[in-house]
């Protein structure tokens, strides 16, 4: 009898055994992707932006990433330390800072905000977010992604 015909058994054995690799396969991927794509929900994420000291010292801001933000960390003239979500508030796209002018920057629809994220140019309806910073004990500067209470 030639090898083309696989017994009925044979067959059933290489079936269960592919299926169950691609389920070996598809289980985790599929795990990965849903925590990647879904938000964080209920998940409050704190990050630590650098110390005081270094931050005075050798720049007044620093760019951080938390979670999928992308967030600005400011030093102002007062010694006073805020983080600015870098999602513009019109469109969702991610401003940029322009050192030489002091102002945020949206590049899709030409969004202004001050150095505060007061909108001062464009069509952002809202100003952009502020989240919440303290100092630890050891001088760390951590920004937390909970709103802050903007003066």
């Amino acid at each position: 009898m030639p090898d083309i015909f696989i017994s009925s058994s044979r067959r059933r054995i290489l079936k269960i055994l592919f299926g169950g690799s691609l389920a070996v396969i598809a289980v985790p991927t599929a795990y990965v992707l849903t925590n990647f794509i879904l938000p964080l929900s209920g998940k409050i994420i704190s990050m630590i932006a650098g110390n005081a000291h270094d931050l005075n010292a050798t720049s007044s801001i620093r760019e951080i990433k938390i979670g999928m933000k992308d967030v600005l960390v400011m030093r102002a003239d007062d010694g006073k330390y805020s983080a600015i979500d870098l999602k513009c508030s019109h469109a969702g796209c991610t401003v940029h800072w322009i050192p030489d002018q002091h102002i945020f920057r949206c590049p899709c629809h030409g969004g202004e905000y001050d150095t505060n994220g007061s909108v001062i140019k464009g069509p952002p309806p809202r100003p952009l977010s502020h989240l919440q910073v303290t100092i630890g004990n050891n001088g760390d500067i951590i920004v937390t992604d909970l709103p802050a209470a903007v003066a």
